[in-house]
């Protein structure tokens, strides 16, 4: 079966991105090594995946470095269940304070890491709180869904 056939449209690739899923992250250390960390992630106001992260985690650190990183997200249990997409590209690191907090508020709601009880407000400036914006630029998009292989499972 032809890899085009078993790819995410535009629809689904949307639908996928909007689910609380984890976002693998690599960069590259600075021995050349690879770094693979896993990250919560958001959509930013302009579609961009967006991941808050200390300023000093050594992500950042490898980011400073070399922008050039690749970041994995996947679901499914079952290989006929497999679904993902890898995001080959750059990051941008960010201390725009207001697009750190819109990030983390959209990563609070995403994955409901605000404590119950709390105000969402103080939670999400807490957790804003000495990190960095990193916003992924996609140069390649790769996609794969093994639900629409023969056999697998529908919708």
């Amino acid at each position: 079966m032809p890899r085009r056939s078993t790819s995410l449209d535009e629809a689904e690739t949307a639908s996928f991105l909007g689910m609380p899923n984890v976002l693998n992250l690599a960069t590259f250390a600075n021995d050349g090594s690879i770094h693979l960390v896993p990250m919560w992630f958001a959509l930013t106001s302009t579609g961009a995946i967006g991941m808050a992260a200390y300023a000093k985690s050594q992500k950042v650190r490898n980011l400073e470095r070399n922008r050039q990183c690749t970041a994995l997200i996947e679901d499914g249990d079952t290989y006929s269940s497999l679904r993902g997409l890898e995001i080959v590209g750059t990051a941008d690191i960010s201390n725009d304070r207001d697009l750190v907090r819109e990030i983390v508020r959209g990563i609070a709601g995403r994955y409901a890491a605000v404590p119950a009880g709390s105000n969402g407000d103080d939670a999400v400036e807490a957790m804003a709180r000495g990190r960095v914006a990193l916003v992924l630029n996609e140069q390649r998009l790769v996609s794969w869904d093994h639900r629409k292989l023969r056999g697998g499972p529908r919708g």
